[in-house]
């Protein structure tokens, strides 16, 4: 069981920043973070569902020196439809559904792991949409 405290001020340099969601290489979304603590959403071109959106909230704590993006629940058909073993990052935070991934910074990039026992089986990240 992870335990996330903290006040969640943290972007970690996320604010402002458009990033594309790629798993195993592949675009899947576009996410949009706010200095409001609201992102978007935008499943990738290409994609059956391209164009379909969600926005909602997001945070990022620090727990034991490592730091965790919490999302709000959005369609699993948006972002993560082939994450393998989804059910890693899925959380009950503070009584809703969230997405919690493990945020580690990789140059300008990020990389995201699932929080508990061992990691994702596969490469997820958020990286520059002018990559």
């Amino acid at each position: 069981m992870i335990l996330l405290t903290g006040c969640g001020k943290s972007s970690d340099g996320l604010v402002g920043k458009e990033l594309k969601g790629v798993v195993d290489g592949k675009t899947d979304a576009i996410f949009t973070f706010k200095d409001d603590g609201t992102f978007k959403v935008v499943s990738a071109q290409g994609k059956p569902n391209a164009g379909e959106e969600f926005t909602g909230k997001y945070e990022i704590k620090e727990e034991n020196s490592k730091k965790y993006l919490i999302l709000s629940y959005f369609s699993k058909y948006i972002f993560g439809a082939d994450i393998k073993n989804k059910g890693y990052v899925e959380y009950a935070v503070n009584g809703k559904d969230s997405y919690v991934y493990e945020l580690e910074k990789d140059g300008d990039n990020y990389k995201l792991e699932a929080p508990k026992e061992g990691k994702l089986k596969n490469d997820v990240r958020l990286i520059g949409n002018d990559n």
